[in-house]
């Protein structure tokens, strides 16, 4: 009669004794060897919606683009512009329309004397206004309509400080040039003087094709 207690107690050890190695055994790691996928988290793409990195691959394309223009370096000698039957390269091309502030990021540290950058503007008929906060130096400007004539000239003094007036302010305290045009050309002063650029010459822009 005293073996069936004894039984039953042998019964509950060999299933404690079960339990606790189930528990060791689920506690032993993975084989190392075996490789984990790794779930990207989602990010913020272009301060737009929260989306997975690997459905949109970053594209490498230039912020400004210009039609029938190689912006390349090794191109920059065929893009120039003549005036009176002389040849001024052409430092750069923009697409007022594209501009952005990194754009003028050093900029016209390496503008050369004789060099110009050319704005190409979308509408040759709404007037624009002009004033130098940048180059302390001074600027000079052209203007020019879509028949490639100059019209309007002017050298402009430096603003310093120009960004951050009220409009007023800047009327008061600037040299504001206003004018319609298709382009604008804009280089160190002096330039207008030492090359008789007058009003009512004819231009040719010439821009490398890609």
């Amino acid at each position: 009669m005293q073996q069936k207690p004894i039984i039953i107690i042998s019964i509950i050890i060999l299933l404690s004794l079960a339990i606790i190695f189930q528990d060791l055994l689920s506690q032993i790691p993975e084989n190392d060897n075996e490789e984990k996928q790794v779930i990207p988290p989602a990010i913020e793409w272009g301060g737009a919606e929260q989306v997975n990195p690997a459905d949109h691959e970053p594209k490498d394309e230039p912020i400004i683009e210009i039609p029938n223009n190689n912006p390349n370096a090794e191109s920059i000698e065929n893009q120039f512009v003549t005036i009176n039957e002389q040849k001024f390269l052409l430092y750069h091309v923009f697409l007022v329309s594209e501009l952005t502030e990194k754009d003028f990021i050093g900029l016209y540290d390496l503008l050369k004397t004789n060099s110009l950058i050319l704005y190409i503007f979308d509408s040759s008929t709404e007037t624009r206004q002009y004033f130098n906060d940048h180059v302390p130096t001074g600027t000079d400007i052209i203007w020019i309509d879509n028949e490639n004539t100059i019209i309007n000239i002017a050298s402009v003094p430096y603003c310093e400080g120009a960004d951050k007036m009220s409009y007023q302010e800047r009327l008061e305290k600037c040299t504001i040039i206003s004018s319609e045009g298709k382009y604008l050309l804009e280089t160190h002063n002096g330039f207008i003087d030492e090359h008789n650029i007058e009003i009512g010459s004819k231009t040719e822009i010439h821009l490398s094709n890609p």
